[in-house]
């Protein structure tokens, strides 16, 4: 299985942390078929809803609650992603946590006509 690269994108001000001094919530993606990502530094027990946007088609929302430590892994069962389609998956909890994942722009192989020629 290829490993699929990602760009992190943190909500506005998430940088900052929490009064707690707590780490600024993250997803990782941790596989595409069917996605699966980690969600780690939210509140504990936290509701989560997530929500994955493909370039075409409906989102497809799912839903976790964190652990003890902030943590969940969510699955996007019998849904389909590739490194060439793009997508992006924003997990938002119930409590103010906030992380989003964006696929990033598709490599040239994946667009259309010939990829250029290695010098």
């Amino acid at each position: 299985m290829a490993a699929a690269s990602v760009l992190l994108v943190l909500a506005p001000g998430a940088a900052e942390g929490d009064a707690a001094g707590r780490f600024t919530p993250h997803l990782k993606l941790l596989a595409t078929a069917p996605p699966v990502v980690r969600g780690t530094a939210f509140r504990a027990h936290e509701r989560v809803r997530l929500v994955l946007r493909r370039r075409v088609g409906q989102p497809t929302i799912g839903h976790a609650r964190s652990d003890s430590s902030g943590s969940f892994v969510a699955t996007f069962a019998g849904v389909r992603v590739n490194r060439c389609g793009g997508f992006s998956i924003v997990a938002t909890g119930s409590e103010g946590s906030r992380a989003a994942l964006l696929s990033p722009m598709p490599l040239p192989p994946c667009s259309r006509g010939r990829p250029p020629r290695a010098a």
